[in-house]
């Protein structure tokens, strides 16, 4: 009943969520460096622009935005933007240029080790706390970047990440990882894709160490993974937080993760739950192609209609940052 009261509520307020009059979706390809592994390392960045409305392919999808557009001038806040376990820098798309539409730069990373091309990473803290260091990279590139720089209003930053994204949102802002937490995870959840090293990650020597980025104002996070947290580890977070969680998740049981954060984050959370929905529902919605070449990431259970879910979803994700990201606040 609590997302049917927020698409209720959606309804009712549409008009003060309207995209900035004429503007469209650009996107450009941006390479940086990646310090876990000290190669190059690759963002879309989704801006607004003046350019008349385009479709872009890319593979199999088919994405609303005009490569290599014109940057709107002005200074306009940034989200990062960090994709799930070996999944794609354009897995969350709409959510992308819906932002972009709405003003907003957002720079989608592709995690080196952890993405559908390199999962070389997976199991170990080149990918658990790699992930938040490759993210500040990216926020280090783009405001040091002689076009991006300029564009960017370095007050108004957030952090949004779907799954593995959604736990290095909280890195971003102060969740410490403490990877002993896995083992009796995975006591409870032998079934858990994260507990196919026997609920043990490999650690680099030295260990990376994590850092929270003051920079980073707000999160918002979708089915994020929780196995590495007490909440000894959540208790540095004083940041606004958004929560979505899919009732059905399979992957990352719910009462694990989403609401498990929900109940001991030290600051109160904005908390949605999809009634019946499973775990790939926050990934873009699907084409005839992709439905038919990837059903497990794209068709959802019986009365769950992923259109109407991202169409509440990127609305609340511009009504939230719009609301946390103020200009010295």
């Amino acid at each position: 009943m609590r997302f049917l009261t927020f698409l209720l509520a959606l309804a009712l307020h549409l008009p003060a969520w309207a995209a900035q009059e004429g503007l469209n979706a650009g996107v450009r390809l941006f390479e940086f460096n990646d310090p876990v592994s000290g190669r190059p390392a690759r963002a879309a960045v989704f801006f607004p622009t003046h350019d008349a409305a385009q479709d872009m392919n890319v593979g199999p999808l088919e994405i609303r935005a005009k490569k290599d557009a014109a940057l709107e001038p002005g200074r306009h806040p940034l989200l990062l933007l960090s994709h799930g376990s070996s999944g794609s820098l354009f897995g969350h798309h709409d959510i992308a240029t819906f932002l972009a539409r709405h003003g907003y730069l957002v720079a989608a990373i592709e995690h080196p080790g952890d993405n559908f091309r390199d999962e070389s990473g997976l199991g170990s803290d080149r990918v658990l706390v790699g992930r938040n260091l490759q993210l500040i990279a990216l926020l280090d590139a783009l405001l040091g970047h002689s076009s991006y720089g300029a564009r960017i209003d370095a007050d108004r930053i957030g952090v949004a990440g779907f799954s593995a994204g959604g736990y290095t949102a909280l890195l971003m802002i102060g969740a410490k990882p403490d990877f002993s937490q896995l083992k009796p995870y995975c006591a409870r959840n032998p079934q858990s894709v994260l507990c196919s090293g026997g609920g043990k990650v490999n650690i680099s020597s030295p260990p990376l160490i994590p850092r929270p980025d003051i920079r980073v104002r707000a999160a918002f996070v979708m089915n994020p993974v929780a196995a590495y947290f007490s909440a000894k580890e959540l208790s540095s977070i004083s940041r606004p937080v958004a929560i979505w969680a899919s009732e059905a998740d399979a992957i990352l049981p719910v009462g694990e993760n989403a609401r498990w954060l929900r109940d001991h984050l030290p600051v109160p959370a904005k908390y949605e739950e999809i009634p019946k929905a499973g775990h790939f529902v926050f990934l873009a919605p699907c084409n005839a192609a992709m439905e038919i070449s990837s059903p497990a990431l794209c068709i959802d259970p019986p009365g769950v209609d992923r259109a109407a879910v991202h169409d509440a979803l990127r609305h609340a994700m511009v009504d939230f940052f719009d609301k946390h990201l103020v200009t010295n606040p």
